[in-house]
């Protein structure tokens, strides 16, 4: 029976205004702004988007009421008169599209990287990340503060903004004040008591009161729970601050949550998805079940929720199937988005349409956090979406039609052929195995469904290829003569790339496997039983793998494949000739592994030379010095290289020819790489 999202997709009133359904876009940082602080296309092709596609309201992201001097992303300004023409022609978009928009005004406050202020200087050992320690603002410094933030509202209000959010979240400005965390004030704004720890966010809310006009939306994103410190918010805290804000006049209140941890055990602020690998902390598992149910923020929303009469949105780890349960079940009452509508920004229209089996969800790989660290913070890319942030890339008839050939039925050939059909085109796709999916079968039971959840865009794009016009085939071998037979207009090659192995001495004597024998070995079992069953039954019975293994490798396939084994109780070792370590891998995950890793005996072993195997040990050199591994299995786990000859071949025949995703090798293994590269190439046709 198709479920129900009549809560969900219901009217609510917050203030004096409207809202056509209980779905928001929630703030976060998409990095499209220039560097000056201005909107770009960008920031108002995203925000149109996701209004277009249903959501009711959207909080637009990291608005700067203060000028800076040196920031490692790009935000919003919003401090001065130069900005309100930009972000009148956003509003307009948004309200174009039956929506509203809020501004969060935004000041990262102690969790500054270049100028970190708070309300108390924090030595080494009291910080509660590995952020440089911030410095105690005087009560002048906090006036201008309050200065610059009335000035940024009257701006908002000049744009066309319908309200703004006071954000007192996460491990910012004013969240700083109201935690215990960060604040040792002993004056009007110290810690001692409700009415101090609370008085900047007050002052800030009686100043917007009084210059907004009486329909303006006063929201405030606030931290229901705060984990991994001791004087983190409790529940029972943050719903006696709910009261504090409902009776200054919020119109609504945003619960989030906050999470602290060094580097041994980096939370990173962000407590909802990522703390459970490749282990939660023991801090953290109490809270297992409730990530497992609903998320570990929902407890602190229905907490406050019963506490305060005007709305509350929930927030973390929501999709529409756990949104309407916990609407309904009166946990809250407005389910708040983020990922999930960078990911789909159509998700909402497509639920009023009734048609949720179309939703592409997020698979909270991580990939949006950035690059190869949390610091470097580029624009927003989506595994799912190649469209986010580049709306340029959207869909749109081909001039002229053309007989497509996709070659490869992994993500790279499946976004591409649905892409290309998408377009107009006439596009056959074929597969040499008897099923669709490439590699990622073996990805999804590798990575499993808890956290990573592959197997949910295997579904989607299976799915996007049954529902276009493409033709497939599978259990089709293509060679060149097979491709001048069928006289193509245009040919992507998505066959994938390789796996190189090269030889260990001595392994003719020994237990060595490699990534081509266990994908071999288990495509009938990922076949017959799925990735989730296979994945459970490895977890008691591995046949073949010795209880001392050596992974050869240290990139994605390496790592990933060390962590798996060390699961299934293996003592495991990493060597690699490479000096890069899990590299591609997002930093929410790769910055809570390495670590793992160190705690757990999994030593890496890098500038790895002349390997070779003798009597059940792995004998290797680095820097000229000879080390040795038991061992009892080898298992090799290179990254992929590139798989081009098929590829120039079609090129020498003078045909138009694209080669897409891992088979271009240079580092574009990741499923993220795959998706961007099959969906360029059906628009280029």
């Amino acid at each position: 029976m198709a479920k129900n999202y009549s809560t969900l997709l219901s009217e609510i009133q917050v203030g004096k205004r409207l809202l056509r359904n209980r779905i928001i876009k929630t703030a976060a940082g998409s990095r499209y702004w220039s560097q000056d602080g201005f909107v770009t296309d960008r920031v108002k092709a995203l925000f149109d988007k996701i209004s277009a596609g249903g959501a009711a309201m959207v909080v637009v992201d990291t608005l700067s009421f203060m000028p800076w001097d040196d920031v490692k992303f790009t935000m919003g300004g919003v401090w001065n008169d130069k900005f309100i023409d930009g972000l009148k022609e956003l509003t307009d978009l948004v309200h174009s599209n039956g929506a509203l928009v809020v501004g969060q005004l935004h000041h990262p406050g102690p969790s500054d990287v270049n100028n970190p202020v708070g309300p108390s200087e924090l030595t080494e050992e009291e910080m509660p990340l590995n952020d440089p320690c911030p410095r105690a603002l005087s009560i002048d410094e906090i006036e201008n503060m309050k200065q610059h933030y009335f000035a940024a509202v009257e701006r908002l209000v000049k744009a066309g903004f319908d309200g703004v959010e006071v954000h007192a979240a996460h491990g910012y400005f004013m969240a700083s004040f109201l935690s215990r965390v960060w604040n040792k004030r002993v004056d009007e704004y110290g810690i001692g008591s409700f009415e101090n720890r609370t008085r900047l966010p007050r002052e800030i809310m009686q100043g917007v009161k009084e210059i907004a006009p009486k329909d303006f939306l006063m929201g405030v994103r606030f931290n229901g729970i705060e984990f991994g410190n001791e004087r983190g918010m409790t529940i029972k805290e943050s719903c006696e601050i709910a009261k504090i804000f409902e009776s200054e006049g919020a119109d609504y209140l945003s619960v989030t949550g906050e999470g602290y941890g060094k580097i041994e055990s980096p939370m990173l602020y962000l407590p909802v998805d990522y703390f459970p690998y490749p282990e939660p902390d023991n801090f953290m598992k109490p809270y297992i079940k409730d990530f497992e149910y609903q998320g570990t923020l929902i407890p602190a929303a229905a907490a406050i929720t019963r506490c305060v009469h005007v709305p509350v949105v929930c927030v973390g780890r929501l999709d529409e199937n756990i949104a309407e349960d916990v609407l309904r079940e009166g946990k809250a009452d407005i389910a708040g988005f983020n990922r999930a509508l960078w990911c789909d920004p159509d998700m909402p229209r497509k639920l009023l349409e009734g048609r949720p089996e179309d939703i592409r969800h997020c698979t909270r790989c991580g990939t949006c956090e950035g690059g190869g660290s949390i610091s470097a913070m580029g624009p927003r890319v989506c595994r799912m979406n190649p469209a986010l942030g580049r709306y340029d890339r959207e869909i749109r008839p081909a001039e002229k039609k053309k007989k497509v050939m996709v070659i490869g039925g992994g993500p790279a050939g499946m976004e591409a052929a649905a892409t290309a059909a998408n377009c107009g085109h006439d596009v056959t796709l074929y597969e040499k195995e008897s099923k669709l999916g490439g590699h990622l079968p073996l990805a999804s039971m590798i990575k499993g469904t808890y956290l990573d959840n592959v197997e949910t865009a295997l579904q989607y794009l299976v799915r996007a290829v049954n529902t276009s016009a493409v033709k497939v085939r599978t259990g089709v071998s293509v060679d060149i003569d097979f491709i001048r037979n069928e006289m193509p207009d245009a040919v992507i090659v998505a066959c994938g790339g390789k796996y190189e192995i090269e030889p260990i001495s001595g392994e003719s004597i020994f237990s060595h496997t490699n990534v081509n024998r266990l994908q071999a070995q288990a495509k009938l079992p990922l076949k017959l039983l799925g990735a989730s069953f296979v994945d459970s039954v490895t977890k008691c019975f591995l046949p073949g793998i010795g209880k001392n293994v050596v992974v050869v490798g240290s990139g994605v396939a390496g790592v990933q494949g060390a962590l798996w084994l060390k699961k299934r109780s293996r003592n495991v070792a990493i060597v690699s000739k490479d000096d890069r370590v899990a590299d591609q891998v997002p930093p929410r995950y790769r910055n809570r592994l390495l670590p793992w890793f160190s705690k757990h005996s999994t030593t890496i072993y890098t500038g790895v030379e002349n390997t070779q195997i003798e009597n059940k040990k792995m004998i290797f050199e680095i820097e000229g010095k000879e080390q040795e591994l038991d061992c009892d299995t080898a298992v090799t786990l290179p990254s992929m290289s590139s798989n081009l000859n098929l590829y120039e071949e079609i090129c020498s025949e003078g045909i138009e020819a694209y080669v897409v995703g891992s088979a271009k090798g240079n580092g574009n293994e990741m499923i993220v790489d795959a998706i961007r590269d099959g969906r360029e190439a059906g628009l280029l046709l």
